[in-house]
């Protein structure tokens, strides 16, 4: 006989041992090996056993079925109902479309919703295009169909208002407990209620309890409430959040910014481990609540668009929105805004800079925020802001250069709204002593930029460190295509431009910088991309460095001082002349309007370098024309 595994066993009787290890076998999904191990017991003596507890429970389960009747709302009955699909289609089979008058049969887009609201996904995000019933599938019919299902299932129902809340109950209530809309067909409320309980219940427009429960929990069947609403205390299995997004509430990245902590913090922890959160909703702005819930991880997102296919008229349920309609609402919008909340695309215009493609090229997820190399030169870029209560961002952005490639590698941003100037003070400090920074591009705006100039403490600290400090005046240069913002969208269509992608906390933190740039220049809020273009101006400054003349054209100068002259390169720890034929004028470069400088720049061939000839110019005033040689 083996030895129990724990000393405490080896104390007990034998039927305990072995009552045990049967309720370890039946009840916990241990295996007979495992029991028997555990407790010491013979494997086949506890395969005996456990063969006479199957048969008595069976023999139980058969006496309880035969004597008591259970009714439909029992807990017998709750699974057998079918699934949501299938469920529609037999007790709404009669229901007319209200905008069409006949009935339509379930869409193709309305099956993979069922599957992604009932299956096993924790977090479902779905955005639809209006007029294709996703509030009425999902927030109404699907949670009808879970109190069929299990009259102990708690779902609040969560929308941009309470009012607008209460309708959603007023629908379900009515399902509920007016059989006149199933008249002609089968009835839910035949089958599987009375939902509504005798007497004096709690059945009210903001939450309903339904009869057949069997838990004593306090929270309600259904509970509605408005976003942003007191919701501690309450408990749920399913959080649904219809519509939470408008115009309003996601005007600014601010009020975004707290919807989205509102969700993470208060909402999302009224539900436990099994608990599920589903957003359905209709687009309102490129950095609106779904973009970023779309980003998380194991979210399951379903997008659709209208219109399918313009050439062929293919619209989502051309049944009930045909391609006619689409092009009514096509008219009647910009073409930006039709694309956002009809076609799912998050591109502010046809005309954007920067597009979702191209930033998704510069994700790079083998760096994290704050990462850098040392052969780097690192640039920071300050965008100042008001420190009223109205006032915007004041937005920081690093970015290290590679000075032989070129490349750009952002390493840290920052954005606070309404910074006063200590805080901005001890940012520039932060920064400059956590990171080997070469140059400040402060944008000269107001009385904030003023103190990275004069703060006597700031700028010695910074002076101390050998860290420039150089003012930036934004103008109408800023939309300059060439040299405005839009210039640094070739740098990241070519792959020019990292930005580090390597786990959530920087994803959050480099998100809000990749929604402003998708947004710019039609979005509100763009404090972020001005710093990042601030810290790429003098990126630009020093590569150009490399390529400025070396030598003035209209100074004129011997040859016997030219050939003393003297390259020093402090790369190559070398000292180099320069040959006569190399400090010609307009040498390198043709030059504009007449005026040509010598570019002279690191060592290389010449041979695929166009030549121009350069005709003599007139004479010097002082010089004999009979002796004057311009080719010596």
């Amino acid at each position: 006989m083996p030895e129990p595994r724990l000393a405490k066993y080896k104390t007990w009787p034998k039927d305990r041992l072995y009552k045990a290890a049967i309720d370890k076998c039946l009840n916990h999904g241990w295996t007979q090996t495992a029991a028997a191990k555990e407790f010491g017991l013979s494997r086949q003596h506890l395969s005996g056993r456990m063969k006479g507890e199957r048969e008595k429970r069976e023999t139980r389960i058969a006496e309880v079925k035969e004597q008591q009747r259970v009714g439909p709302l029992g807990l017998n009955e709750k699974r057998r109902i079918g699934t949501f699909t299938e469920f529609v289609d037999h007790y709404l089979q009669n229901w007319s479309c209200p905008d069409c008058g006949v009935h339509h049969e379930t869409p193709g887009f309305h099956q993979e919703i069922a599957d992604a609201v009932t299956g096993a996904n924790p977090r479902v995000l779905i955005n639809m295009p209006p007029y294709h019933s996703k509030s009425t599938l999902v927030t109404v019919w699907h949670t009808v169909y879970d109190i069929c299902r299990d009259p102990n299932l708690r779902t609040l129902l969560v929308s941009k208002s309470l009012p607008f809340a209460r309708t959603f109950m007023h629908s379900i209530s009515e399902m509920l407990t007016n059989p006149e809309l199933y008249e002609g067909g089968p009835s839910p409320i035949e089958d599987w209620g009375p939902f509504k309980p005798d007497g004096q219940s709690n059945w009210s427009s903001e939450q309903i309890y339904v009869a057949g429960r069997t838990t004593a929990e306090k929270d309600p069947t259904v509970a509605a409430l408005g976003v942003g609403q007191q919701i501690y205390g309450r408990r749920a299995d399913v959080i649904k959040f219809d519509d939470v997004a408008t115009l309003d509430n996601q005007r600014n990245p601010d009020r975004v910014a707290g919807m989205l902590e509102w969700f993470d913090k208060e909402a999302l922890s009224r539900i436990g481990k099994s608990g599920r959160a589903i957003w359905i909703g209709t687009r309102v702005n490129p950095g609106d609540v779904y973009s970023t819930l779309g980003t998380r991880s194991g979210y399951k997102v379903l997008r659709y668009p209208c219109i399918m296919d313009d050439e062929t008229e293919a619209t989502l349920w051309p049944e009930h929105f045909p391609y006619t309609q689409a092009l009514v609402h096509r008219s009647e919008m910009r073409p930006a805004d039709f694309q956002l909340i009809y076609q799912q695309v998050d591109i502010p215009g046809v005309g954007a800079s920067f597009t979702q493609d191209m930033l998704d090229l510069c994700k790079d997820t083998s760096r994290v925020q704050g990462q850098f190399d040392s052969s780097w030169r690192l640039f920071a870029g300050l965008d100042p802001a008001g420190a009223n209560k109205g006032s915007g961002y004041t937005a920081f952005t690093l970015i290290g250069v590679d000075p032989a490639t070129g490349k750009r590698y952002l390493v840290d941003s920052l954005a606070v709204k309404s910074m006063k100037a200590p805080q901005m003070k001890n940012q520039i400090l932060d920064w400059t002593d956590r990171y080997p920074l070469f140059e400040w591009r402060v944008e000269s705006n107001g009385v904030q930029s003023q103190i990275v100039q004069y703060d006597m403490e700031l700028v010695q600290h910074l002076a101390k460190r050998g860290v420039r400090v150089v003012p930036h005046h934004t103008h109408g240069n800023k939309w300059d295509p060439q040299f405005g913002v839009e210039s640094l969208a070739p740098l990241m269509e070519t792959g020019l431009v990292s930005i580090p992608w390597g786990n959530a906390p920087t994803t959050q933190i480099f998100q809000p910088l990749l929604e402003e740039l998708i947004a710019f220049p039609m979005g509100q809020v763009s404090d972020r991309v001005m710093s990042l273009w601030f810290a790429d101006l003098g990126i630009r400054e020093l590569m150009n460095r490399a390529h400025l003349p070396m030598f003035h054209e209209r100074m004129r100068v011997p040859n016997r001082v030219k050939r003393r002259r003297r390259v020093v390169d402090f790369q190559n720890q070398e000292v180099r002349g320069i040959n006569l034929r190399d400090q010609r004028p307009g040498h390198m470069t043709r030059g504009q309007w007449g005026y040509r400088r010598q570019t002279v720049g690191q060592a290389q061939s010449h041979g695929s370098v166009e030549e121009y000839d350069i005709e003599d110019g007139p004479p010097p005033m002082n010089v004999d024309p009979q002796i004057w040689n311009p080719s010596n």
